[in-house]
Formats: structure tokens, C-alpha cells, sequence
């Protein structure tokens, strides 16, 4: 029998490790902050701070 790890991953918007997700080159974004990003009208006041998370998609995480 082959055991299956499921792989975690925190989410670059909401912080919360989440197994389903996308990547965006090094940001990854879980399935429920993508659904709300895709959903969040220009006139939110939130759509600010998503286009503030989206701009960390270029920074790579350094680990130690």
C-alpha cells in the first residue's frame, strides 16, 4: 500500500496553510482567497488589499 502525503502550503493572502490552491509564479493563493479575489468588485475596500497581496508575487521566500 502506498501512502499519499498531502502537501500544505501557506497561502501568500490569508496566511492559512491550505492543501488546494494555484501558484502565481511564487505566491500561492488558496482556493477560498482566489474565489473572493475573483468575486471582490474594483469599488470594495478590499480590493486594495488584494492588489497589495498580488504585488508580492515576484518576492521569493528565503528559507534559512
Amino acid at each position: 500500500m502506498v501512502e499519499e502525503r498531502i502537501k500544505f502550503e501557506e497561502c501568500g493572502v490569508c496566511h492559512r496553510k491550505e492543501k488546494d490552491g494555484i501558484h502565481l509564479y511564487h505566491l500561492f493563493i488558496c482556493q477560498s482567497c482566489e474565489r473572493k479575489m475573483i468575486e471582490t468588485n474594483p469599488e470594495d475596500a478590499s480590493y486594495t488589499y488584494f492588489v497589495n497581496k498580488l504585488k508580492q508575487i515576484n518576492k521569493r521566500k528565503q528559507y534559512s
